[in-house]
This record gives structure tokens, C-alpha cells and sequence, in this order.
């Protein structure tokens, strides 16, 4: 009797116990199964801690965490930028169901042994999935950041009452291409949402030559006090660009013809041109003897002498001035030698010595 009575006692006993891991079980199933519908603890998705949640409740906050506006730099101004307005869009669908796929890539069961054990799978961070349009970013730096905050370098400009420029001051513009990496880098990081535009610092234009115009004439008149009449032509050979003008008493007068001035040793330098229009590459030594006694110590003497060895004896300074007319140059000529008693060899009438509003 005693024998059967511990036999139930110990099979009570065991079925209590039995039941007990069954409902112990039970209840860790049930719990298993609730947090198996959830992303597991570590796991990130676009560096956004998802653990705990479901997929509508992790697509809410990678919403909320990508969807916030971005602080943009520009030296010390602080712009924010919303993601919408470029056109940035979240690959939500992608991203959750690659989260889904790392969660349950075991079988359910596996899953369930190690969670008994207290053995956990190790976190899962998935990479974010998104797009943005660069040409509505790149529209909106130029013409919103680069049209409201690039300061344009100023050109040196002349210094009233002197004869000296103002120095130009250098500016900042945005590099466009390099800063769109920046604004990018900040778009996909869900923490450091902060973009540092990339500058680039220009240069001073060189004085224009309107300014060097404006500038030449207040040496004449304001700071020289010269009471004559300056005529002047500038050409700048790399540009083409040209100052031309008369000036006297602090007025321009009209250059169209231009105004005539004895042209002195200067109608030395066509001499010379035309030289070498005529001997071409085959100047003697006593030619350019001459050339260099004509050119570096004016000599009027070898500016004859030059015309009648290389040109000719007795009609040079007509050929000349018929060179002086095939290089366009209207106005120049030579009527005679310099030596003194030569004779005038003809009368020229030109456009600038047949005005009657100004004499030189």
C-alpha cells in the first residue's frame, strides 16, 4: 500500500511539472511570437534604430528622422532646406522588406531554441534606399543661395584727384558641383544634418577701359592743369579694345575725322616701316647704321640719308606717305625731306587737317 501511494504522489508530482514547462513554454511561445513580429533588438535601417517596432511604426520615424529639414552654410549664414524641395524620396518599401527578410531569415523554430537559451542573432543594419533630384538641387543653389549670398569682386577703380587706382577687392561664389556633395551627404545621414557650402574666392577684374579713360583724362585736366589739346588712341593688341579720344579744357571733342598734329620726329616710325617694307630681310649694315642713328637719336640726317639709300633719292617721303595710305592711315603723310631748304614736294589735304572747329 504504501508503495503505490509514493508511485501516485511522484506521477502527480511529474504531471504537475509537465504541465507546468507546457504552460511555461506556452507563454514563452506566445511572447517569442510577439516580438518575433518585430524588428529585433540592434537592428537599424538607414542608421535609424527600428528595434521594437513594426514596419508602419519604423516607416513613421525613418519618415520623421529624413523628412527634417537640413542646415545649410554659407561663411557664417545659416539656410535650412527642406528634403521635398529637392525632391528627396525614402525607398521605404525596399528598405522594410530587406529589414523583414534579415528577421526572418531562420526558420521560426530555430529562432525559438535560441531565444529559450537567451541566444540572440546578431543586429542587422540596413543601408538606406533613397533618391533626390540634382537638378532641382543644383537650380535652387544657383538660383536661390549663389543669387542671394555670392559677393562679386569689386575691379579696381581710379582714385579721384590722384593718379592712382583703388585696389579691387576679392569675392566669394558657390561651387555649385562640390557643394551638391555636401548638401547629398547631409540628405542621407539621419544624424549630422548639417552642409558646409564649398566657396571659391574670384579675382578683381582688371580696370576696365572705361575707368583708364576716365582716370587719363583727370591727369590732363584736374590734376596736370594742362590748358592744351590732347589727342590719344590706345590699343590693347591682346583684346582689341581702344581708347580714343580728344580732350581739351575738360571737354571731349569729336574724333571723327581726327584731329591733326604735326607729326615731328614720330613720322620717323612710318619711315622705318616703310624701310623695311623695301629691303625686305636684306638690310646692309650701313641701312640699319642709319635706321638705328634715325630711331635711337632722331637724327634728321639719317632719316634722309636712310630714304634715299633703301627707298628712294628723290620722291622717298611720297612713298611714304603712299605706304602710310595702303596701312589705312588716312591721315599720315610726309610732304618733303627734313633737310632744311628741301622742297615741298606736294600739298596733302586729309579728313583731320581740313577741320574748322579746332587748330593745332
Amino acid at each position: 500500500m504504501r508503495n503505490q501511494g509514493s508511485i501516485s504522489t511522484l506521477r502527480w508530482i511529474s504531471i504537475i511539472f509537465l504541465l507546468g514547462s507546457v504552460i511555461l513554454t506556452t507563454l514563452q511561445l506566445v511572447k517569442f511570437s510577439r516580438e518575433r513580429a518585430l524588428f529585433p533588438p540592434g537592428m537599424t535601417v538607414a542608421g535609424v534604430p527600428v528595434s521594437g517596432l513594426d514596419r508602419q511604426a519604423s516607416a513613421q520615424r525613418l519618415l520623421e528622422v529624413y523628412t527634417q529639414p537640413i542646415e545649410i552654410r554659407y561663411s557664417g549664414e545659416i539656410i535650412h532646406l527642406s528634403p521635398t524641395v529637392i525632391g528627396f524620396q525614402l525607398d521605404l518599401e525596399s528598405m522594410l522588406a530587406a529589414a523583414d527578410l534579415s528577421r526572418s531569415q531562420q526558420s521560426f523554430w530555430v529562432d525559438f531554441w535560441q531565444y529559450l537559451w537567451g541566444q540572440t542573432t546578431p543586429s542587422a543594419d540596413i543601408p538606406l534606399k533613397s533618391s533626390f533630384s540634382e537638378t532641382r538641387l543644383k537650380n535652387y543653389l544657383t538660383e536661390e543661395i549663389a543669387t542671394r549670398y555670392d559677393r562679386p569682386a569689386t575691379p579696381s577703380i581710379p582714385s579721384p584727384g590722384t593718379i592712382n587706382f583703388r585696389p579691387g577687392l576679392e569675392g566669394t561664389a558657390l561651387d555649385v558641383d562640390r557643394s551638391i556633395q555636401q548638401i547629398e551627404s547631409a540628405l542621407r545621414s539621419p544624424d549630422r544634418r548639417v552642409a558646409e557650402l564649398i566657396l571659391q574666392r574670384t579675382q578683381p577684374a582688371r580696370p576696365s577701359f572705361q575707368n583708364l579713360e576716365i582716370l587719363l583724362k583727370q591727369i590732363i585736366y584736374d590734376i596736370a592743369e594742362f590748358d592744351g589739346l590732347v589727342g590719344l588712341y590706345l590699343l590693347d593688341l591682346q583684346t582689341a579694345h581702344e581708347i580714343h579720344f580728344a580732350y581739351q579744357q575738360g571737354q571731349d571733342l569729336p574724333v571723327e575725322p581726327d584731329v591733326a598734329f604735326t607729326a615731328s620726329s614720330i613720322i620717323k616710325v612710318p619711315i622705318m616701316v616703310s624701310v623695311y617694307r623695301h629691303i625686305g630681310e636684306d638690310a646692309d649694315i650701313e641701312t640699319l647704321r642709319l635706321i638705328r642713328g634715325m630711331i635711337e637719336e632722331s637724327g634728321n640726317d639719317p632719316a634722309d640719308w636712310v630714304m634715299e639709300r633703301a627707298i628712294d633719292r628723290f620722291r622717298a617721303p611720297l612713298i611714304v606717305t603712299e605706304d602710310m595710305r595702303e596701312l589705312g592711315l588716312k591721315n599720315t603723310f610726309l610732304a618733303g625731306h627734313f633737310q632744311l631748304g628741301a622742297p615741298l614736294l606736294a600739298t596733302f589735304q586729309t579728313p583731320a587737317n581740313q577741320r574748322t572747329d579746332v587748330s593745332t
